[in-house]
């Protein structure tokens, strides 16, 4: 359970760092 729950935590992180990068390329774009 423990190593499921971690993860789950690092694809979280991974997302939210990715999108935040996908918004930042947005922005400058615009």
């Amino acid at each position: 359970m423990i190593k499921i729950k971690q993860a789950l935590n690092n694809d979280f992180y991974f997302y939210l760092i990715t999108g935040l990068n996908m918004l930042i390329l947005i922005i400058r774009l615009n």
